[in-house]
């Protein structure tokens, strides 16, 4: 008998919780819904979630070394601006522009973080923790460390558990 095999696909599309911090996502993700579908009931929920979660996939691909760049340019720029707020009082526009920069720096920050922790939850439950052998090894080590295998009284080797106890 032949055995069946099922390979996944390789553009299978995940949801990504930095999709969360866009707004136009909403708006993305109804347009995917939206699309009329025929047949029975669950054949159009099954192509409407999917569409739901390709459109958002295709539109928005986080970019991380890009991300991580555009964080370096503007901390450089915001270093910049505090530099001259060093030398003197800054004008309204220099105020503005230093807010300004701030709020962009958290706002890519806050996405590189939100990649990032999903990429290491994700990570830690497909790989598990790779130091729990290690702990285990130390706390059975010194779990037979504690204990006392035999006792020498004089000339005499006790190898009893019960008679060690006593």
């Amino acid at each position: 008998m032949d055995k069946l095999q099922f390979t996944a696909p390789k553009n299978r599309k995940k949801f990504e919780e930095v999709w969360m911090s866009n707004p136009d996502v909403y708006a993305v993700a109804q347009g995917g819904w939206m699309i009329p579908v025929e047949g029975n009931l669950s054949k159009i929920l099954a192509v409407k979630s999917a569409r739901a979660i390709k459109a958002p996939a295709h539109w928005c691909n986080f970019d991380a070394k890009a991300e991580t760049e555009k964080a370096r340019k503007l901390e450089k720029k915001i270093n910049a601006i505090q530099l001259l707020e060093g030398q003197g009082p800054l004008s309204d526009d220099d105020l503005s522009l230093l807010r300004a920069l701030v709020f962009s720096y958290n706002e890519v920050q806050t996405e590189i973080e939100a990649w990032w922790w999903q990429r290491a939850k994700s990570n830690w439950l497909q790989h598990g923790d790779r130091n729990s052998a290690f702990f285990h090894a130390a706390a059975t080590q010194r779990k037979h460390g504690n204990h006392i295998f035999s006792l020498a009284l004089g000339e005499t080797t006790i190898t009893d558990q019960e008679l060690i106890e006593e």
